[in-house]
């Protein structure tokens, strides 16, 4: 299994939030997608810092910051994916 930041080929992925994308242009699997893996990103700089949090709220500011960034408001129960 890959890790979130990376590809199916084991490549770093780009960080969804970096890339100039338009809403349009992406389907819900790729918005939970780039979710994850922007929710992987803050749970290691949380780690790293050695500042409190869980799972939840890194998967919450992920996607507040994917869906700000495309242009997407937050939609209760948008993705039912979240980490449990």
């Amino acid at each position: 299994m890959e890790r979130p930041d990376e590809t199916a080929r084991g490549e770093p992925s780009r960080d969804c939030i970096q890339v100039d994308v338009k809403p349009i242009d992406m389907d819900e699997a790729s918005i939970v997608d780039c979710i994850r893996r922007r929710a992987f990103r803050l749970y290691e700089e949380r780690i790293r810092e050695h500042r409190p949090g869980s799972a939840e709220s890194d998967w919450l500011q992920a996607e507040q910051d994917v869906r700000a960034r495309i242009g997407l408001h937050h939609r209760s129960g948008s993705s039912g994916a979240r980490p449990e």
